[in-house]
Protein backbone atom coordinates (compact mmCIF):
# COMPACT_ATOMS: atom_id res chain seq x y z
CA UNK A 1 0.00 0.00 0.00
CA UNK A 2 1.34 3.71 -0.51
CA UNK A 3 2.13 6.28 2.00
CA UNK A 4 2.39 9.63 2.66
CA UNK A 5 6.32 9.21 1.23
CA UNK A 6 4.61 8.30 -2.02
CA UNK A 7 2.35 11.31 -2.08
CA UNK A 8 5.72 13.74 -1.65
CA UNK A 9 7.43 11.80 -4.68
CA UNK A 10 4.05 12.59 -6.43
CA UNK A 11 3.87 16.04 -5.56
CA UNK A 12 7.55 16.55 -6.43
CA UNK A 13 7.23 14.82 -9.97
CA UNK A 14 4.45 16.67 -10.78
CA UNK A 15 6.64 20.29 -9.57
CA UNK A 16 9.82 19.17 -11.51
CA UNK A 17 8.49 17.52 -14.49
CA UNK A 18 11.23 15.23 -15.02
CA UNK A 19 11.95 11.88 -12.82
CA UNK A 20 15.96 12.97 -12.35
CA UNK A 21 14.92 16.03 -11.03
CA UNK A 22 12.26 14.93 -8.76
CA UNK A 23 14.07 11.96 -7.42
CA UNK A 24 16.95 14.78 -6.40
CA UNK A 25 14.96 16.80 -4.75
CA UNK A 26 13.41 14.11 -3.00
CA UNK A 27 17.17 12.16 -2.38
CA UNK A 28 16.68 9.15 -3.34
CA UNK A 29 18.16 7.81 -6.58
CA UNK A 30 16.04 7.57 -10.26
CA UNK A 31 15.42 4.09 -10.16
CA UNK A 32 14.36 4.01 -6.82
CA UNK A 33 11.65 6.72 -7.46
CA UNK A 34 10.69 5.03 -10.35
CA UNK A 35 10.53 1.69 -8.26
CA UNK A 36 8.42 3.70 -6.08
CA UNK A 37 6.02 5.29 -8.42
CA UNK A 38 5.53 2.04 -10.40
CA UNK A 39 4.28 0.26 -7.13
CA UNK A 40 1.98 3.13 -6.02
CA UNK A 41 -0.10 2.31 -9.99
CA UNK A 42 -0.05 -1.56 -8.83
CA UNK A 43 -1.37 -0.18 -5.30
CA UNK A 44 -3.79 1.91 -7.29
CA UNK A 45 -4.38 -0.77 -10.04
CA UNK A 46 -3.91 2.20 -12.59
CA UNK A 47 -1.12 4.21 -14.66
CA UNK A 48 -0.64 7.35 -13.43
CA UNK A 49 2.55 8.94 -15.64
CA UNK A 50 2.73 8.54 -19.18
CA UNK A 51 5.74 7.37 -19.72
CA UNK A 52 8.30 7.87 -22.95
CA UNK A 53 11.81 8.66 -23.45
CA UNK A 54 10.99 11.16 -20.80
CA UNK A 55 8.34 11.79 -18.28
CA UNK A 56 4.92 12.87 -20.10
CA UNK A 57 2.69 14.06 -18.06
CA UNK A 58 -0.26 12.64 -15.78
CA UNK A 59 -3.08 9.75 -16.70
CA UNK A 60 -6.17 11.52 -15.60
CA UNK A 61 -6.01 8.86 -12.67
CA UNK A 62 -2.70 10.44 -12.26
CA UNK A 63 -4.51 13.66 -11.87
CA UNK A 64 -6.86 12.29 -9.60
CA UNK A 65 -4.01 10.85 -7.41
CA UNK A 66 -1.97 13.89 -7.57
CA UNK A 67 -4.67 16.26 -6.55
CA UNK A 68 -5.34 13.84 -3.23
CA UNK A 69 -1.69 13.51 -2.77
CA UNK A 70 -1.68 17.35 -2.70
CA UNK A 71 -4.33 17.89 -0.21
CA UNK A 72 -2.97 14.68 1.97
CA UNK A 73 0.67 16.85 2.01
CA UNK A 74 -1.24 20.51 2.86
CA UNK A 75 -3.18 18.50 5.68
CA UNK A 76 0.12 17.25 7.07
CA UNK A 77 1.69 20.36 7.00
CA UNK A 78 -1.31 22.02 8.41
CA UNK A 79 -1.17 19.39 11.40
CA UNK A 80 2.96 19.95 12.35
CA UNK A 81 1.86 23.83 11.56
CA UNK A 82 -0.73 23.83 14.46
CA UNK A 83 0.92 21.76 16.88
CA UNK A 84 3.52 24.24 16.41
CA UNK A 85 1.88 26.96 17.29
CA UNK A 86 0.08 25.53 20.10
CA UNK A 87 3.70 24.73 21.44
CA UNK A 88 4.16 28.96 20.96
CA UNK A 89 6.66 27.82 17.79
CA UNK A 90 5.43 28.39 14.15
CA UNK A 91 6.88 26.63 11.57
CA UNK A 92 6.88 24.84 8.06
CA UNK A 93 6.39 26.27 5.03
CA UNK A 94 3.96 29.03 3.76
CA UNK A 95 3.66 28.94 -0.33
CA UNK A 96 2.36 32.78 -1.36
CA UNK A 97 0.80 33.34 -5.17
CA UNK A 98 0.58 37.32 -5.96
CA UNK A 99 0.14 38.93 -8.74
CA UNK A 100 3.02 41.25 -9.88
CA UNK A 101 1.56 44.68 -9.03
CA UNK A 102 1.41 42.68 -5.44
CA UNK A 103 4.77 41.63 -4.57
CA UNK A 104 5.90 44.71 -3.14
CA UNK A 105 2.79 44.70 -1.16
CA UNK A 106 3.63 40.42 0.01
CA UNK A 107 7.55 41.37 -0.12
CA UNK A 108 6.91 43.06 3.32
CA UNK A 109 5.12 39.90 5.52
CA UNK A 110 8.22 37.52 5.96
CA UNK A 111 10.48 40.40 7.49
CA UNK A 112 6.99 40.79 9.38
CA UNK A 113 6.33 37.49 10.55
CA UNK A 114 10.51 36.18 10.77
CA UNK A 115 10.42 38.31 14.02
CA UNK A 116 7.83 35.77 15.54
CA UNK A 117 8.12 33.13 13.58
CA UNK A 118 11.52 32.40 12.62
CA UNK A 119 11.36 28.81 11.94
CA UNK A 120 8.46 29.31 9.71
CA UNK A 121 10.03 29.68 5.70
CA UNK A 122 7.92 31.36 3.19
CA UNK A 123 7.73 31.38 -0.51
CA UNK A 124 6.36 34.02 -2.73
CA UNK A 125 5.21 33.50 -6.29
CA UNK A 126 4.58 35.72 -9.06
CA UNK A 127 1.33 34.68 -10.71
CA UNK A 128 -1.61 35.24 -12.67
CA UNK A 129 -5.25 35.51 -10.99
CA UNK A 130 -5.93 32.07 -12.69
CA UNK A 131 -2.94 30.82 -11.84
CA UNK A 132 -3.56 32.00 -7.59
CA UNK A 133 -7.05 30.85 -8.06
CA UNK A 134 -6.24 26.96 -9.78
CA UNK A 135 -3.70 27.12 -7.04
CA UNK A 136 -5.15 27.10 -4.28
CA UNK A 137 -8.12 24.69 -5.74
CA UNK A 138 -5.37 22.07 -6.09
CA UNK A 139 -3.60 22.76 -2.62
CA UNK A 140 -0.18 24.26 -4.44
CA UNK A 141 -0.70 27.17 -2.78
CA UNK A 142 -1.61 28.26 1.13
CA UNK A 143 -2.34 31.96 0.26
CA UNK A 144 -3.07 34.24 -2.75
CA UNK A 145 -3.32 37.87 -2.91
CA UNK A 146 -5.03 38.57 -6.49
CA UNK A 147 -8.21 41.13 -7.62
CA UNK A 148 -11.63 39.60 -7.52
CA UNK A 149 -13.54 40.03 -10.48
CA UNK A 150 -16.28 37.92 -9.65
CA UNK A 151 -17.37 34.95 -7.61
CA UNK A 152 -15.07 32.51 -6.11
CA UNK A 153 -15.38 28.43 -6.06
CA UNK A 154 -17.49 27.81 -2.98
CA UNK A 155 -13.83 26.22 -1.72
CA UNK A 156 -12.05 29.34 -0.82
CA UNK A 157 -13.00 32.09 1.22
CA UNK A 158 -11.40 35.88 0.68
CA UNK A 159 -10.58 38.93 2.80
CA UNK A 160 -9.72 42.62 1.84
CA UNK A 161 -5.87 44.02 2.22
CA UNK A 162 -5.87 47.20 1.11
CA UNK A 163 -7.11 49.65 -1.38
CA UNK A 164 -5.42 50.99 -4.40
CA UNK A 165 -5.74 54.55 -5.78
CA UNK A 166 -4.66 55.02 -9.63
CA UNK A 167 -4.59 58.57 -11.06
CA UNK A 168 -5.24 59.26 -14.79
CA UNK A 169 -2.95 62.02 -16.46
CA UNK A 170 -4.24 63.89 -19.30
CA UNK A 171 -4.16 67.73 -20.37
CA UNK A 172 -6.63 69.54 -18.24
CA UNK A 173 -9.13 70.62 -20.63
CA UNK A 174 -9.81 66.46 -21.22
CA UNK A 175 -10.18 66.14 -17.57
CA UNK A 176 -11.71 68.65 -15.28
CA UNK A 177 -10.56 69.31 -12.15
CA UNK A 178 -12.31 67.40 -9.16
CA UNK A 179 -13.67 64.67 -11.19
CA UNK A 180 -13.78 61.18 -10.51
CA UNK A 181 -13.22 58.58 -13.43
CA UNK A 182 -14.45 54.96 -13.62
CA UNK A 183 -12.26 51.98 -15.02
CA UNK A 184 -14.10 51.57 -17.82
CA UNK A 185 -13.95 55.55 -18.64
CA UNK A 186 -10.50 55.34 -18.94
CA UNK A 187 -9.92 52.26 -20.66
CA UNK A 188 -12.32 54.38 -23.58
CA UNK A 189 -9.72 56.92 -23.96
CA UNK A 190 -10.05 60.60 -24.44
CA UNK A 191 -13.30 61.29 -26.49
CA UNK A 192 -15.24 60.00 -23.07
CA UNK A 193 -12.77 62.34 -21.18
CA UNK A 194 -15.38 64.99 -21.05
CA UNK A 195 -17.04 67.48 -18.67
CA UNK A 196 -19.16 67.71 -16.34
CA UNK A 197 -19.23 63.89 -16.67
CA UNK A 198 -15.65 62.67 -15.49
CA UNK A 199 -13.11 64.27 -13.47
CA UNK A 200 -8.81 63.45 -12.89
CA UNK A 201 -9.03 62.27 -9.61
CA UNK A 202 -9.02 58.48 -8.77
CA UNK A 203 -10.49 54.60 -9.64
CA UNK A 204 -10.17 52.05 -7.33
CA UNK A 205 -10.05 48.08 -7.05
CA UNK A 206 -10.31 46.25 -4.26
CA UNK A 207 -7.52 43.78 -3.61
Amino acid sequence: MFDLRDMELLAALAHYGHFARAAEACGISQPAFSARIRNLEKALGVAVVRRGNRFQGFTPEGEIALRWARQMLTQVEGLRQDISAAAGRLSGRLVVGAIPTALSKVAQVPQHLAKKHPKLVIEILSMASTEIIQGLIDHRLDVGVSYLSGALPSVLSSEGLYREQYCVLAPADMVPEGEEMTWSAAARGPPAWSPPRWRRGSGRKSR
